[in-house]
């Protein structure tokens, strides 16, 4: 009888390490300029019709 062989989707797991650190800077990126453009409009005070 032959010997069992593992498949090679058992041995090669793929985490996505790189697309999670882009995803969370994208993430932070996006909450500074919200906060960035919401500082801004707070400073210049409420328009006037």
């Amino acid at each position: 009888m032959a010997p069992e062989q593992k498949s090679n989707h058992e041995d090669e797991q793929f985490h996505p390490r790189g697309t999670v650190a882009v995803m969370i800077l994208f993430f932070f990126t996006t909450i500074a300029l919200w906060g960035y453009v919401y500082l801004i409009m707070l400073s210049q005070g409420p328009t006037t019709p």
